[in-house]
């Protein structure tokens, strides 16, 4: 209901924890249940899909619970519902109130940057060519993933213009590549360079 009413803005994202009801209940423990928190869940992308701004679905990659290969189907299923021009993958941090999950979260859960670019190759395979990956920021375990029409002119429009953006706002012209604008050439990290060599926090280096 608030996603429907609420009036544009410059990026609206939802987040998406999980590729199928069980695992969303165990990880975000809904108060309203297994089954109305999946039916919400994919309502919201629904919506999402028929906003006119920038849209992303923000992934949060948690090691052995919820990035496994086996939840790929599920996810592109999600992303194609949603048909958001972003997605972003960012690596799950045992900070804050996952700390007091015992026995559910653990430093086992966190992977490591090379591990969120991995499993953002698993995806861009299984989409088929719909979305790229863009660019990553190893130190905060972040990649980038943009939908293919957002390539423009030879370059990735993932920036925001917001002079344009308020001076669109409302317009019949107002729509997500209306105010985007390429992304710099040095903030362009890319996959291929080096991430961080790894600790030896954890042993099991499987996702």
């Amino acid at each position: 209901e608030k996603l429907k009413a609420m009036p544009p803005v410059t990026q609206l994202y939802l987040s998406v924890d999980a590729a199928d009801p069980d695992t969303l209940a165990e990880i975000d423990r809904p108060y309203v249940g297994k089954t109305d928190a999946w039916r919400r869940l994919n309502e919201s992308l629904s919506i999402l899909s028929t906003r006119q701004e920038r849209t992303a679905i923000r992934i949060t990659v948690i090691k052995k619970l919820n990035c496994r290969r086996e939840d790929i189907p599920g996810y592109v299923k999600l992303i194609r519902l949603g048909h958001p021009c972003f997605i972003e993958l960012k690596a799950f941090s045992f900070v804050g109130g996952t700390r007091h999950r015992h026995g559910f979260f653990s430093l086992a859960n966190v992977p490591w940057p090379d591990q969120c670019v991995e499993y953002a190759r698993w995806l861009e395979a299984a989409l088929e060519g719909d979305y790229s990956v863009v660019s990553v920021h190893h130190e905060s375990k972040a990649v980038l993933m943009v939908r293919r029409d957002l390539f423009v002119g030879g370059k990735w429009v993932s920036w925001i213009d917001f002079d344009k953006f308020f001076s669109l706002y409302g317009s019949p012209d107002f729509d997500a590549l209306s105010y985007s604008i390429p992304i710099p050439d040095d903030r362009l990290i890319t996959p291929d360079e080096e991430a961080p060599p790894r600790s030896k926090i954890q042993e099991d280096d499987e996702l």
